[in-house]
This record gives structure tokens, C-alpha cells and sequence, in this order.
């Protein structure tokens, strides 16, 4: 198993869990929403909360930094049904829960929903508010404030390079560029 977001403990890089807190909050002028820090699972929570929504669903893969010289932007998907959706998910969970290259959104119901599953394993869900705060208390979810801490670092690791070539050819998918806001922070050097 690969690491995704290291912190520093006793002064070393360990790997970052979140602690399976949730949190609701309004965003700026937009709708409420509801932060999750999974510590771990979260391709089934990803899923489950995609369920809430039901189909027809569209994924959004953000790829913002590369390994593999691939071309950096926002993949849209064309709608897919629930076989597509868990086809996906089971191809390539592993390689979105072990490396921190991209950010994946999902926008479920028809348009009523959206959940973004970010660089730093937090998911954010918009939509039925309720229903999911309803399933993540029944899941053992605590109320919390998840966050990455200050100083972490994001893994790219090689061994998902082969993972970052495939996804990009698995659907037709329709490319835009990177908002500023997608880009990855990069360190002043």
C-alpha cells in the first residue's frame, strides 16, 4: 500500500489518517455542505454517498500534477449508469486512495448532487445534507473538523504511473484546463 499525504510526528514523515469526522458548513454564497475525514474506506463511503445520489452520474478527474508528462486538466466524463460507476471505482479506487495526483468529482442524480473526493482524502458532499449525515452517523462517524494538517506532503508514487496512463484512456473524455484553483501549491524555491 502506497502513502498519500505524509505528516511530521517526533520530527519524521509518517502517513496522515483522518479520524472519521464529519462536519456540515456553508460555503461561500453557495450551498451547505458536508466535510468528511474518512480514515479510510473511502472508495466505499465514495460510493455509498454516490448511491444516495442515484444515477445517472458524471465524474470530473482533475489531474493536476503527472508523472507521466500526461497533459494536466479537468477530464469530464460522458453520464454513466451504476455498472459504470462501480466499474470505474473498482478499476481505479486504489490508485485514487494511494496517490494524491488528482482530485475526483462526482455529480450524481441527474445534476441534484455532487460529491469531490480531494488530494487530501476529504469528501466533500453537497445535495441531500441530511441523508448523508444520517449515514455517517450510522457508519460511526464523529462531528469533527477534518483537515490535512499544516505541513503535509503529497505523495505521487511511481508504481500508480501505469494507473495515471490508463484512466486518462478509459473513457472519451471531454479535457478543459486546470482552474487556478485545481493547480497544486508548489513550494517557493
Amino acid at each position: 500500500m502506497s502513502d498519500k499525504l505524509l505528516h511530521i510526528v517526533d520530527g519524521k514523515f509518517e502517513t496522515f489518517h483522518h479520524a472519521n469526522t464529519f462536519a456540515r458548513e456553508k460555503t461561500n454564497g453557495g450551498p451547505e455542505r458536508v466535510r468528511i475525514g474518512p480514515r479510510g474506506g473511502q472508495r466505499y463511503l465514495f460510493a455509498h454517498l454516490a448511491n444516495i445520489l442515484g444515477p445517472s452520474y458524471k465524474l470530473l478527474y482533475l489531474l493536476h500534477t503527472s508523472r507521466t508528462n500526461a497533459t494536466l486538466g479537468r477530464y469530464k466524463s460522458p453520464w454513466l449508469d451504476e455498472t459504470q460507476l462501480k466499474t470505474f471505482l473498482d478499476r481505479f479506487a486504489q490508485f485514487i486512495t494511494e496517490d494524491a495526483r488528482h482530485d475526483l468529482w462526482l455529480l450524481g442524480g441527474g445534476g441534484d448532487g455532487q460529491i469531490v473526493w480531494d488530494r487530501h482524502d476529504i469528501i466533500f458532499a453537497y445535495g441531500p445534507v441530511e441523508k448523508y449525515v444520517s449515514h455517517l452517523e450510522a457508519a460511526g462517524f464523529r462531528e469533527g473538523w477534518p483537515t490535512a494538517p499544516d505541513v503535509h506532503a503529497h505523495c505521487y508514487n511511481e508504481e500508480w504511473d501505469e494507473s495515471e496512463r490508463a484512466i486518462l484512456k478509459y473513457f472519451d473524455w471531454q479535457r478543459t484546463d486546470l482552474r487556478p484553483e485545481d493547480e497544486q501549491v508548489r513550494p517557493q524555491e
